[in-house]
């Protein structure tokens, strides 16, 4: 007999199913397989080079951090940008130069279970760009985006710990692309990162192609429907032992044509989006939070707050 999400465990533990044994049970069933650790490191080979992208990692409450200390220029601008009401499909990127902060190291996206989102880095930046996004069980769906140009900006991999490996406490994804995939004159490259309960995808199991050699199981590596096309994804989840074990995260990379015809490197994240029907409901104000490096691209970030606890 299936058990309801929301009905009481039959452990006798008092709770709902859904906050109990649910992922354990799950997990036995072994039908969805995501990659389990407690920080991923992300990074992408072109024929024999091999870059370090930005890093996911777990705390204990749940939250989702994504961190990029890898690109080489320090200096950045964040800020929450906010579209009114009847806006332009195209985003004006100088409202959020005009009124944002700008920092000297490196940033720390985090996501709260609850919905809190939030830039920041310990002991280095102040956490003043922030903002009430949606919370894990609200969200099926876009939770943020990291948008490169110039993947020889990045740290290249040096060390054997860096290379494709799986342990619990760090692990190494790696996506390989062909030499000649980037045409980098003209493309960049999108990580499109989504967030799903694992019921999504057990009650898609039929629905989403796997790449897992056994077929009745779904994961790590999937084919996820993005921005009209079909890409190779990959599945990535906390720890059992972590409020975040009944969620799945994943991760496609998406080429793109580039933001400015200008070939210089950048690193551009979107997150702490608004519920998805507010954001495309165009009668109403909507917001994000955005960070962009380097900042010394726009001319007046002098004016601009700084938020380093200590500037470099």
């Amino acid at each position: 007999m299936k058990i309801e999400r929301n009905s009481l465990c039959p452990c006798g533990s008092g709770k709902k199913y859904k906050k109990c044994c649910w992922v354990r049970d799950l997990t036995n069933q072994k039908n969805v397989n995501p990659f389990r650790s407690e920080k991923f490191l992300i990074t992408i080979s072109l024929g024999e080079e091999r870059y370090k992208l930005f890093q996911i990692f777990y705390l204990k409450d749940g939250t989702i951090c994504i961190d990029c200390p890898f690109f080489k220029d320090k200096d950045g601008a964040l800020n929450e940008v906010i579209l009114p009401p009847s806006r332009e499909p195209k985003i004006d990127i100088k409202p959020f130069v005009d009124n944002g902060k700008v920092v000297s190291h490196n940033i720390k996206y985090s996501h709260h279970p609850d919905g809190r989102a939030h830039f920041s880095q310990d002991g280095k930046i102040f956490t003043k760009i922030k903002k009430q996004s949606v919370p894990y069980d609200k969200i099926c769906g876009h939770m943020f985006t990291v948008m490169i140009e110039g993947i020889h900006y990045f740290n290249k991999v040096n060390s054997k710990k860096d290379f494709p490996h799986g342990k619990n406490k760090r692990t190494v994804i790696n996506f390989e692309m062909p030499i000649g995939y980037l045409d980098f004159e003209r493309e960049g490259l999108n990580f499109i990162g989504k967030l799903f309960p694992i019921s999504y995808f057990e009650e898609n199991l039929d629905k989403i192609p796997s790449l897992n050699k056994d077929k009745e199981m779904l994961g790590p590596k999937i084919l996820l429907r993005n921005d009209e096309i079909t890409v190779s994804s990959i599945m990535l989840s906390s720890l059992d032992n972590n409020p975040s074990s009944g969620y799945i995260l994943t991760i496609s990379p998406i080429k793109r044509k580039l933001l400015s015809n200008k070939d210089k490197p950048s690193l551009l994240f979107l997150g702490g989006f608004d519920d998805f029907k507010k954001g495309v409901d165009l009668s109403q104000e909507t917001s994000f939070l955005i960070f962009f490096y380097p900042a010394h691209h726009f001319s007046n970030m002098d004016k601009l707050e700084n938020i380093d606890f200590i500037k470099q």
